[in-house]
């Protein structure tokens, strides 16, 4: 049986109460936001937002999953096969777009990461899993040290998507290539 397509009123309702939420993280932390705040700001009443969220956490945590899941299956698409420098760069291209089209809501996420928004740690941690799994497949090193190189490319890729980011900057991926490369050579020389 298809899945029954939700009601356009009713998307836009979730989307004005997340659109508002996202403002109100942006501004303050999770905790000192009052779910009454929510309601004023998207000019909703109490029973529309108890209708869709628990409170203001079932909100957020929501919100970080939908993200989260986008992110999560276009990242594995980088790890489901062996691919050419290129396929990777093609994928890494379409993450970055996602993320780069979701700017706003993915930096308040990041901004405000904590006990129940964890966007940017549940990045890193399946960037970090995914390596690991590829890497013990394709065992030719030790353990700990297949373990750290995948902790070493998860901090380095999400460090580097946020970074450009933050900077609302285009990914090149030959330049940031050359900056890994340079910014290894210096720590290490």
């Amino acid at each position: 049986m298809p899945e029954k397509k939700e009601d356009l009123r009713i998307q836009k309702t979730k989307k004005n109460i997340k659109e508002t939420f996202l403002t109100l993280l942006d501004e303050k932390p999770l905790e000192k936001i009052h779910v009454q705040e929510i309601l004023d700001a998207a000019k909703i009443n109490r029973a529309t937002f108890y209708r869709y969220y628990l409170d203001k956490y079932d909100l957020a945590e929501r919100l970080t999953q939908e993200y989260m899941d986008t992110i999560a299956a276009l990242i594995e698409r980088r790890f489901e096969k062996k691919r050419s420098i290129f396929e990777i760069q093609a994928v890494i291209r379409t993450i970055y777009s996602y993320i780069k089209t979701n700017r706003r809501a993915i930096l308040v996420l990041w901004k405000r990461e904590g006990d129940t928004i964890h966007l940017y740690r549940d990045m890193e941690a399946l960037l970090r899993n995914l390596c690991l799994e590829r890497l013990n497949r394709d065992a030719t090193d030790a353990p700990e040290f297949r373990d750290y190189f995948a902790t070493i490319y998860a901090t380095l890729v999400i460090t580097t998507i946020k970074w450009h980011i933050e900077r609302n900057l285009e990914l090149d991926l030959q330049r940031m290539f050359a900056y890994v490369s340079l910014a290894t050579q210096k720590v290490l020389l």
